[in-house]
């Protein structure tokens, strides 16, 4: 089990301990207003793989339940919580989403949240929470954008259960971040050449 390192991140608030963790960052030559500002605006057709992978784990949900699937015009941090993410928290550096349910089951369902402290206190075994951040620190004439996805079973079924779940979800997951982190740089490298002509 990991634990939290020396610098605070407001993602440590929630989930301060974790089994799985992934992480991503990049430099971007944009002031960090423009980049939160991108971070907010792309959308699921600025990320073909993304939109891809989501599209193959959503389907079997989605012909079962008999839903359509998201809009892929809207913000992905609306997509974010419409696919059952809750916002835990938000500051002007960082933003915390989280989850609750039993990923590594086929019909995958995450388990309706309604406040940052459902998140926090559930305890039922058998499941695992899964919280993610978007953190941007001023690095001069730069922004550094950065995200981590940590994931911590409820009991040691649960960990079990959700470990060889974790290795192609791991892969994939970092390309699927890569690719969003790439797609915010371009459009917060756009904004920013734009404010200077």
């Amino acid at each position: 089990m990991g634990t939290v390192d020396t610098e605070t991140h407001l993602l440590d608030e929630f989930l301060p301990n974790w089994d799985f963790r992934e992480q991503h960052s990049r430099l971007i030559a944009a002031s960090s207003e423009q980049v939160r500002s991108a971070l907010f605006a792309i959308t699921a057709w600025d990320l073909p793989f993304s939109s891809l992978m989501l599209g193959l784990r959503l389907a079997p949900v989605a012909l079962l339940a008999r839903k359509r699937p998201p809009s892929l015009g809207r913000p992905v941090m609306d997509l974010f919580i419409e696919l059952g993410f809750v916002e835990l928290a938000r500051t002007e550096h960082e933003m915390v989403l989280g989850t609750v349910g039993q990923f590594w089951r086929f019909r995958e369902e995450l388990l309706p949240l309604s406040s940052a402290e459902m998140f926090t206190r559930f305890e039922e075994p058998g499941f695992a929470k899964g919280a993610i951040n978007f953190r941007i620190e001023d690095e001069g004439r730069t922004a550094l954008l950065s995200t981590e996805t940590r994931v911590q079973a409820t009991d040691d079924q649960a960990r079990r259960s959700f470990r060889p779940y974790w290795v192609p979800v791991r892969a994939i997951g970092g390309l699927m971040r890569s690719e969003m982190l790439r797609a915010v740089s371009r459009r917060a490298k756009g904004t920013s050449r734009n404010s200077k002509t």
